[in-house]
């Protein structure tokens, strides 16, 4: 004969569950994120000798996190035009 099993939990429990597997996709994420940063500052002080988080190594910077997609690429757009006297 078979066997079967049913394992019933409460909301409750289930989202708790859930709330911790989130927790430690979020943390594994924080990690890569750190990782790669590190590897870009590595790359970027390593070819320019500058620092890669330091603003006034670029001509533009904008706070991507802030913004759309669309106004990014707008404020990029005026400046390249702005840039080239257009």
């Amino acid at each position: 004969g078979s066997i079967t099993n049913a394992n019933f939990k409460s909301m409750t429990d289930n989202c708790d569950r859930e709330i911790d597997e989130a927790r430690k996709a979020l943390a594994e994420l924080e990690r890569y994120i750190a990782k790669t940063d590190k590897h870009r500052a590595d790359y970027y002080k390593y070819h320019t000798g500058r620092e890669w988080r330091d603003p006034q190594n670029y001509d533009l910077c904008i706070n991507t996190g802030k913004l759309s997609y669309e106004e990014c690429v707008d404020i990029i757009e005026n400046y390249i035009r702005t840039r080239l006297g257009e």
